[in-house]
């Protein structure tokens, strides 16, 4: 809930032409300047309990200068028959200043104190509430004569807490897997079985597609052009088996959409420390690794298979 969330320069206007209903111009900080407020006294709780001069600013609506009675907010009224309390850690359970309390006491309260307005004060020492074991302690809070819009003085009781989670994790950054942001390519044939992709035959030979991949080299790459047939037919298998528009084109750059021409090649058994995320419920895994010049996406393409197991 909140009572007076402006602060006191902004608050005190409010409080003037609440007090003066029949002004023919509501004071704001542009119409006039304030001095110094000044106590009434023997001011009864309900009374007017402040004068202050009001200086007109030019072209606002007054000329001249004018001294205006008011009720500044009575903390030890507002707070009579209460205490207020905060609840919060403190590592060696003694609170130290109010000024250290001043945003949690505005926020549970519905204020906006600020530091113009009272006199910083110590805590008492701290002491064990018997009813449940904690550590409170008190510190009593007295307003500055010259605020504009508080007067009087409450005790405020500090009571320990459980630490929030937000000031013990000091380190949000916690370590993890970073995703890049474009086109992550790890996940698209993560899931799939491709031994018999692997088991493949090629036409004419006795040799299985698996057989013309080697660890280290370029897919299609220019070491070894007599492979870029085999190496073309297996993207089409895999494009058929996941739906996926991959190509091999030697003669395009690698920056061309879908082009895993010069991708390198990796054969792993696993498990395998080097790729610590691969599915260890297979025993083999082909790798696909895209360049610096796949502009077009990041990451490994991963084809878990069994053979030779």
């Amino acid at each position: 809930m909140t009572f007076y969330a402006k602060p006191a320069p902004d608050l005190v206007y409010d409080l003037i032409n609440k007090a003066n209903p029949a002004l023919p111009v509501p004071l704001t900080k542009e119409v006039v300047r304030l001095d110094l407020p000044k106590p009434i006294a023997g001011a009864g709780p309900a009374d007017l309990n402040t004068t202050v001069k009001a200086s007109a600013n030019r072209g606002q609506g007054y000329v001249g200068t004018k001294t205006l009675n008011y009720r500044r907010i009575n903390l030890t009224d507002f707070f009579k028959n209460t205490t207020p309390i905060i609840n919060k850690f403190k590592a060696d359970g003694q609170p130290r200043v109010f000024s250290d309390y001043l945003a949690d006491f505005n926020i549970r309260y519905g204020f906006s104190l600020a530091t113009d307005d009272f006199v910083d004060a110590f805590f008492f020492a701290s002491t064990i509430d018997p009813a449940d074991n904690r550590r409170t302690a008190t510190v009593t809070v007295n307003t500055k004569p010259d605020s504009l819009g508080f007067v009087g003085s409450f005790t405020l009781r500090w009571k320990d807490a459980p630490q929030e989670l937000k000031n013990l994790i000091v380190n949000p950054e916690l370590p993890g897997r970073v995703y890049p942001p474009n086109n992550f390519v790890n996940m698209i044939t993560y899931g799939g079985d491709n031994t018999e992709t692997m088991y493949s035959p090629v036409p004419g030979t006795n040799y299985k597609l698996i057989e013309y991949f080697a660890d280290g080299i370029l897919l299609a790459g220019p070491a070894r052009p007599d492979l870029v047939v085999e190496h073309t037919r297996f993207i089409t298998l895999i494009n058929e088996q996941y739906g996926t528009t991959f190509t091999v084109e030697p003669g395009q750059p690698q920056s061309k959409v879908g082009n895993l021409y010069g991708a390198v090649m990796r054969l792993i058994t696993l498990p395998s420390a080097l790729f610590p995320t691969a599915n260890n419920t297979f025993g083999k895994l082909f790798v696909l690794q895209l360049q610096p010049g796949h502009t077009w996406g990041t990451g490994d393409l991963f084809f878990h298979h069994n053979y030779g197991v």
